[in-house]
């Protein structure tokens, strides 16, 4: 199944982007939720364009930072009411405040929602400092750990720090449910690839 992201068209309109999908045959929209645009978290809005193009939001992805299990539920009640099949998460960031959600409250929302799957998100391994990670419990193995699903993002992925695709995959494994294909220069990320 081929899902068009909105964040590889960020700077059109949602309309725009079911358009584009419908035209080009996607299967469905991966939602990707930005604080900056308004209309990804307006789910009324949204579940019109699905019926209007007749594309189903197969897919969400949460918010990079600042997650809070408030927001985790919101976003999950977002998933029920546009009938999404997975809720894709980043790891804590190291600025954020709060951590907890990430490791004590997903897996307790994955016991509570077994409709919809949540699923984690490998990310980029940069450092402050050169020694301190970025973000929070964000190694493979730990990610897998979290809900058993994971989302692999093909441009997270960072050979020169000794784990490439081919380590990545065997390192997921099984948990692997989702792969985002983006591609990506030195300074623009999620570009089509």
């Amino acid at each position: 199944m081929f899902l068009l992201s909105t964040s590889s068209l960020r700077g059109y309109g949602l309309h725009k982007i079911f358009s584009f999908a419908r035209d080009a045959q996607y299967d469905g929209i991966c939602l990707d939720l930005n604080p900056l645009d308004f209309d990804t978290e307006n789910t009324e809005y949204i579940a019109l364009l699905s019926k209007e193009f007749n594309i189903p939001v197969i897919s969400i992805t949460a918010y990079e930072r600042r997650i809070t299990p408030k927001i985790v539920d919101r976003i999950v009640e977002m998933a029920k009411v546009l009938e999404s099949k997975v809720v894709s998460f980043y790891p804590p960031h190291r600025l954020d405040k709060n951590g907890e959600w990430f490791s004590e409250y997903l897996p307790k929302v994955q016991q509570l929602n077994k409709n919809i799957d949540i699923a984690i998100i490998n990310v980029e391994p940069k450092t402050f400092l050169f020694l301190i990670p970025e973000y929070k419990d964000a190694t493979l193995p730990l990610i897998k750990k979290i809900t058993g699903k994971t989302s692999l993002n093909i441009s997270n992925i960072d050979p020169e720090s000794g784990t490439d695709l081919i380590r990545t995959f065997s390192l997921l494994g099984n948990s692997i449910y989702n792969v985002y294909l983006s591609d990506k220069t030195a300074n623009k990320e999620e570009l089509l690839p």
